[in-house]
Order: C-alpha cells, then structure tokens, then sequence
C-alpha cells in the first residue's frame, strides 16, 4: 500500500525528507496499479540526494520473491545511468519485515552491481553503496563474508551471463513516460547528441567503433562476409584471423541459408559480438537493416548496440539520405518492438563532417510520440 510508516528504513527515510514523500508517492500508486517488482521514482523533498526510488517489492516466502529482488536491483541501477546520477545508495532490501535472510540480499546485491559494472561500463554512475545500520551486526557480518569471498567462490561470467538473460522491469512511471514524446536533442559533451525514445538512448557520436565496449557491433560487409576495406578492414583487423575464421565456417558450411547478416564472436575487441551485415546502397534498405539488426538484438537479450554510419563507405550513399534511414530505422524498432532489453544504441562516425546531418535527423524527431505498449504487457 506504498506507506512509508511501515519498515524502519522506509520510515526513517520519510522523517527525514518530510510528508511530501509519503504525498509523492501515494499519487503514483493512485495513478496505477503496482506490482511487486515496481519502482517509483519521486522528488527527494528534504533528503541530501536528488532522487528516492521506492520498490515494491515482496516478502521472502521461502525463496519466490528472489527474482523480485534482482529486477528492482538491476532497474535502479539501469535508471540511475540513464538518468545520470553520480551515486546510488542501497538499503539491505527486504531484510526487515520481508523476511528476506541476510546472506541471500548481500549476496546478490554485491553480485548484480559487480555484474553490472563489468557489463555496462557505466559513463555516469561512479559510486554505489550499501548502506546498512551499524547496529545491526548480523547484516554488517554477511557483507562483510560476502566482500572477503568466504561464502565461496562465484563464477562472475556466469553472472555477467545471467545478468545479460534478464529482462530490467521497467517502473509504472517511467512506462508512462515512454508512452509520451521523444526528448530533446541533447549534446552532453562535443561531438556527442543524444536522444531518449522512451526506455531507449540513442546516441550519435564521432570515434573509433572498435573501441565500443558493448553487447555487438554492426560490420557492414559483402554477401561472403570477406570485405576488408574502410571500418570492415578496421574492424577485421582489430577482432583477429579468429572472426574471418568464424565467418567463412558459417558461410560454407552445408546448412548455411544466405542471408542479411550473421553473428561471430568480437575476437581480440572489447565488444562481446560482431553482426555482419550484406552492405547497402539504398536508403530504403539500410533502414530495414537497422530495423531487423535491432529486431534481432532484442529477440537475443542484447542490450547495447554500436553501428557504423552504413553505405557511407563503398557503397556511396548520400550521407543525410543514411542519417535519416538510420534513425528512421531505429524509431521503427521502438515503436514496433516496444524494446525491453535493447536499450542503448550508438551510431559511430568516422568522418566528423557527417555527423551535422545525423543531428538534423535526430532534431527532426524531437517530440513525437513514443506510441508504447501499456505496462502490463512489459510486466510478466
């Protein structure tokens, strides 16, 4: 029932900001229906930080409220990057009148931060703590077991893994959000813009895409998946003879199906995968490529995505016709996909005389409607 009175943090917690708190968020459970697994996000009233972020979240019972926990883990710290906060701080979630046991919420608090970090690389969230009252020792003990690995060893790949499996449940308001306009082109530092589609970030840059520590980059290519020349040459060179290896296994083996693109390993790249993609001339094409690449992405759970800017090498075409089919491309996947995994895109240029027209392309777009799926379709 969202009441603030009821737990010792979250009452705490309301002392100090003061009842407009306890306002904020009786109007956001009024406004929809929550579900455990929710979070609201309110104004911080009197509190030191800029943001509270209220979970919903349920008792222990014997075990089921373990996937609970871990979704409202993983949101908060995936909005709190996307809303560029510094810091986050944590309670030990649930271990009060939920009932949760102490060893199981050090456990997997420290495992979802150590796994988003590795994963993510996060460019504006540097701090994130576990507060916990000194007096509870018993808490403090299991952090302090679980820091020093005495309750055994844990497979981090395994958990960067399961991390990358995981759907983040989106909270009621920010749904609400998504279902209302594009941002604003934003440009939070030179040669950078940026615009917010619903859950989605869509970044356009000018850099290096072999240097993109994400889920898969985009290497615009040929039908036999060999071209070596421009960002293909770059990209195969930097990933390693184990990539040209992947790709002309996949092409000439006997169930192989020709096709838009296929998927390889990133080799010696600091990505986690390589698409690709039969390289295109025309605009209506690229942008069916952008729509399918990401249509895909999301069906594989892979959240971050980096292209190049596509048919501006060999293939010639006019660089404001590809911005614009990019972009196109991606509105298409957020409108028709209502994504919950994909949730950063970037679009690398190499040539910086290129990146005026993807900024008028993404100006174009301030404002339109998101057009998303209500909330009880993203909540499962």
């Amino acid at each position: 029932d969202m009441n603030l009175n009821q737990g010792a943090v979250s009452k705490a917690i309301l002392q100090a900001a003061g009842h407009g708190l306890q306002s904020a968020v009786r109007s956001e459970d009024r406004a929809s229906t929550l579900l455990y697994g929710d979070v609201v996000i309110t104004d911080s009233f009197n509190l030191k930080c800029r943001k509270v972020y209220h979970a919903v979240c349920p008792f222990w019972n014997n075990g089921a409220g373990k996937e609970e926990l871990i979704s409202i883990i993983r949101y908060c710290l995936e909005i709190a990057e996307k809303s560029r906060m510094a810091s986050l701080s944590f309670p030990a979630i649930g271990t009060g009148n939920l009932s949760f046991p102490r060893d199981v919420v050090s456990r997997v608090l420290l495992q979802e931060i150590h796994s988003y970090s590795r994963r993510k690389t996060p460019r504006y969230l540097r701090e994130v703590a576990i507060v916990v009252h000194p007096s509870d020792n018993q808490t403090v003990d299991c952090f302090i077991r679980e820091f020093k690995g005495q309750t055994g060893q844990r497979n981090i790949q395994n958990e960067a893994q399961e991390f990358n499996e995981a759907p983040v449940r989106p909270s009621v308001s920010q749904s609400q959000q998504s279902s209302a306009s594009f941002s604003q082109v934003s440009s939070p530092s030179l040669g950078v813009y940026r615009i917010q589609m619903g859950q989605l970030t869509l970044e356009v840059s000018s850099g290096d895409i072999t240097k993109e520590a994400c889920d898969v980059i985009i290497n615009s290519s040929n039908q036999g998946f060999t071209l070596k020349s421009g960002v293909s040459k770059a990209i195969l060179d930097s990933a390693g003879l184990t990539v040209e290896l992947e790709c002309s296994q996949i092409v000439n083996s006997p169930n192989y199906q020709p096709g838009l693109f296929i998927l390889t390993s990133a080799g010696q790249l600091p990505s986690t995968h390589i698409i690709h993609v039969v390289g295109q001339n025309d605009p209506a094409n690229i942008k069916d490529v952008v729509y399918t690449v990401l249509k895909f992405c999301e069906e594989n759970k892979l959240r971050s995505v980096s292209f190049p800017a596509l048919g501006t090498g060999q293939g010639g075409v006019n660089p404001s016709a590809v911005a614009d089919a990019m972009v196109d491309g991606v509105v298409d996947f957020v409108r028709k996909k209502h994504p919950r995994f994909v949730c950063s895109i970037k679009i690398l240029i190499f040539q910086t005389v290129m990146m005026a027209e993807f900024h008028r392309s993404m100006k174009r777009r301030e404002g339109e409607q998101v057009e998303a799926k209500s909330v009880f379709t993203k909540i499962k």
